[in-house]
């Protein structure tokens, strides 16, 4: 009755169901981690999901997408860049996103993932964090064929593996290699986000590894005219000094 009143209290429809329904092959089997999520306290593809939501959260928090000057706001126009982004996710397995260190690389990712969320699938992770003995690590323990099971039915589902250029130098690349393959065949599209002087020894490893040369996209640092321009729309004074500039 307390239920009832409450539900009604907040516009909520019920419908109440018995133990049997709950034990029925489309419960107990068809639905079985969404059950296992609400009603047991085992592991579950629900919680993992979340895990990796707020982790990539966690590493975006920190990445500004533009400049408060006073009261005002100034961003970047990365709009042409972006856009390249999402015409290439689902029809690319893998390319790269160069450019300078601070150019704005994981900027642009953090907008795609605003602009994105709840929409796709889209996961992020730091290069370093593949330095492991097992890929199941990286997942908490989970197991990884789970977290592919969960978004087998995502058309279009992208993961972003950031500061790509650690990479290289990872002392056992195996669990690396066996995430990047099931990635490719359940088609994931992964984004490597790398500074633009380590492009060609990232293009060499991954020849060497996987028979491919990733696509890429590169990001410009800002020009001097560009600066210009903002400085005369935002009335802020540029140095003189051309390297500080």
């Amino acid at each position: 009755i307390e239920i009832e009143k409450k539900a009604e209290k907040y516009g909520i429809i019920l419908e109440w169901r018995t133990a049997s329904y709950f034990d029925s092959p489309e419960v107990a089997i068809n639905n079985q981690e969404i059950a296992k999520y609400f009603f047991t306290f085992e592991k579950n593809t629900i919680d993992l999901i979340n895990k990796l939501d707020n982790h990539s959260q966690m590493i975006l928090e920190e990445i500004g997408t533009s400049i408060t000057f006073g009261e005002q706001i100034i961003e970047f126009d990365r709009s042409e860049v972006i856009q390249k982004i999402i015409t290439v996710v689902g029809n690319q397995k893998m390319f790269v996103l160069s450019g300078e260190g601070g150019a704005g690389k994981t900027a642009v990712i953090k907008t795609i993932y605003k602009n994105n969320k709840y929409k796709q699938p889209l996961y992020i992770f730091k290069a370093l964090e593949f330095e492991l003995s097992n890929i199941n690590l990286l997942f908490d323990n989970y197991n990884s064929t789970d977290f592919i099971k969960a978004h087998e039915f995502d058309d279009k589902k992208l993961v972003v593996i950031d500061s790509a250029e650690k990479l290289i130098d990872l002392r056992n690349p195996e669990p690396l290699k066996e995430f990047i393959s099931l990635l490719k065949n359940n088609g994931w599209t992964i984004i490597f986000t790398i500074r633009s002087n380590y492009v060609n020894d990232f293009n060499v490893l991954f020849i060497d590894q996987y028979d491919t040369n990733p696509t890429r996209i590169n990001i410009s640092i800002p020009t001097k005219q560009e600066l210009l321009d903002l400085s005369r729309v935002y009335q802020f004074t540029l140095p003189k000094e051309e390297k500080v500039l």
